[in-house]
């Protein structure tokens, strides 16, 4: 298992508590972002967020799942994120 970090905002980590799992919003990506520091998911919930609150969260994924990811080597400036497809 590897564990990977998520800035989120309150109505997405109410949703994360409700539904046991990550979920698309409509006219989102089919996926997610995941970092795989917490120090570079805080930085893009700062980004992302600016002054509005948000959360870090973790997530343990077994390394098959992480290797379908579609990685990019440098983001916004910040590190090496994942982008966890839900089509995958």
């Amino acid at each position: 298992m590897i564990k990977l970090f998520r800035a989120v905002s309150v109505a997405e980590l109410s949703d994360l508590i409700n539904s046991g799992r990550f979920q698309s919003a409509p006219n989102s990506l089919e996926g997610k972002f995941f970092a795989v520091t917490i120090e570079d998911a805080e930085q893009w919930g700062q980004w992302f967020y600016g002054d509005v609150k948000f959360h870090i969260v973790a997530a343990e994924l077994p390394k098959e799942i992480i290797e379908k990811f579609l990685p990019w080597p440098h983001l916004d400036g910040i590190g090496r994120p994942g982008l966890l497809s839900y089509l995958t």
